[in-house]
C-alpha cells in the first residue's frame, strides 16, 4: 500500500557528506537545519531543504550585531547560540549584553534563533535573552516547571534532541552514564503536558566527539 504525507522536518542535524542528504531524503526527510553545512553540499542537493546559519555564536563574540550580519553575509537563514555555563562545554558564557544584541538584531532581519542550552542555569539564560527555540534538554537536574511556565508565556518552542540525550547514557559520553535518562525523559513530558511546542531533532551526525546517531532513520 501507498499513502501520500507532507515531508518530514529534522530540526537539527550535521551533515558532512552528500550522501548523508540521500539518507535523509529516504527516510520522507525533505527539511533539516544544520548549523554549518557546507555551501557546497547545500548547493549540491535538490531534494533536501537545508536551513542554516553557517557560523556559531560562542562565549569569544564581542559584538553581537556584528556576529548576526556576519551571519546574514555567509548566507545563513537562522542564528544559532552555543549557551553554557562553564565548566560545562565551555569556558565563558556569551555576556549578556552581546547576547541581547545579537537576539534582537536577529529579530530585527526576520531571523529566528535557535540555542544550544543543555543544562537548566543555560536554559534560563536562552529564555531570559527572548531566543525563539531551546535546544537541547536538561539531564543533570529536574527541569522546573516555573522555567517551562516562562517558556509558554514566551511562545518558545523546544527541541530536546532526546535521542542524542539518551546516547549521552550509553555510549557514555562524560559522566551521563552514571546520571542516566531520567530527567531528560521528565522534562520532555513537562514541556509537552504545559502546551509547549515540542519540535523534532535528531542531532544526527558521525562526529568522533560525541555519539553517533545515523541520519534519517534515527527520526523514527
Amino acid at each position: 500500500e501507498y499513502f501520500l504525507m507532507p515531508g518530514l522536518i529534522d530540526g537539527h542535524v550535521h551533515i558532512s557528506e552528500l550522501s548523508q542528504t540521500d539518507m535523509l531524503t529516504a527516510c520522507g526527510i525533505t527539511t533539516a537545519c544544520d548549523v554549518s553545512v557546507s555551501s557546497e553540499i547545500r548547493k549540491n542537493t535538490d531534494k533536501l531543504k537545508i536551513h542554516t546559519s553557517h557560523i556559531m555564536a560562542t562565549g569569544d563574540v564581542e559584538n553581537g550585531v556584528e556576529h548576526v550580519e556576519n551571519t546574514v553575509a555567509a548566507g545563513g537563514d537562522f542564528v544559532k547560540l552555543f549557551i553554557e555555563v562553564p565548566p560545562a562545554m565551555a569556558s565563558r558564557t556569551i555576556p549578556e549584553d552581546v547576547l541581547k544584541d545579537m537576539v534582537n538584531t536577529a529579530h530585527e532581519k526576520g531571523l529566528k534563533v535557535i540555542s544550544h542550552a543543555a543544562s537548566v542555569p543555560a536554559q534560563q539564560i536562552a529564555i531570559d535573552a527572548d531566543v525563539d527555540i531551546l535546544l537541547h534538554t536538561a539531564m543533570r537536574t529536574a527541569t522546573p516547571k516555573e522555567l517551562v511556565q516562562q517558556v509558554k508565556d514566551k511562545k518558545l518552542a523546544f527541541m530536546p534532541t532526546i535521542l542524542m540525550m539518551k546516547m549521552f547514557t550509553i555510549a557514555p559520553f562524560r559522566d551521563y552514564e552514571e546520571i542516566g535518562f531520567e530527567y531528560a525523559c521528565d522534562a520532555v513530558k513537562l514541556f509537552y503536558d504545559m502546551g509547549v511546542p515540542v519540535l523534532v531533532g535528531t542531532d544526527a551526525n558521525d562526529s568522533t566527539f560525541v555519539p553517533a546517531i545515523e541520519h534519517g532513520i534515527s527520526i523514527f
